[in-house]
């Protein structure tokens, strides 16, 4: 148990959880850039309403899930010492997907002890630049 607790808490399983969401949240917006119409419409309401298509739906309601797990797989494929250590492929890839699946609540909290240390106001919870309007 002990190693696997050195495995989960070791910088390079942070920085791997933070490639993975960086490139997941890169891909949504390219996609959703080019297609619009796959961005949920309303909030709150009936599933028919809130997406204008049944692709729009998989995309919000399964394909945005399971992106960071398979990039997280995809990282497995990549043999570096920092980020996974000496693990053999199928170990690397339980982890990564392992560490793909949380990626998003690490993101969170690496960005809020980071505000916090600096005394900075959390902006939410995106990595798109709040617009001065929106400023407190």
């Amino acid at each position: 148990m002990d190693d696997l607790m050195k495995m989960i808490f070791r910088p390079g399983t942070l920085v791997l959880a933070i490639a993975i969401y960086a490139s997941t949240h890169i891909f949504r917006r390219v996609v959703e850039t080019a297609r619009p119409d796959l961005k949920r419409q309303a909030t709150e309401m009936d599933k028919a309403a809130m997406y204008g298509s049944k692709m729009a739906m998989w995309w919000n309601e399964v394909v945005l899930y399971a992106m960071p797990v398979v990039a997280g797989a995809g990282f497995a494929f990549w043999p570096s010492m920092f980020l996974f250590g000496d693990l053999a492929t199928k170990d690397r890839a339980m982890l990564a997907c392992g560490v793909g699946w949380f990626s998003g609540t690490v993101y969170k909290a690496i960005r809020k002890a980071l505000m916090a240390k600096a005394g900075l106001p959390d902006t939410g919870d995106s990595m798109v630049p709040v617009r001065p309007s929106d400023r407190p």
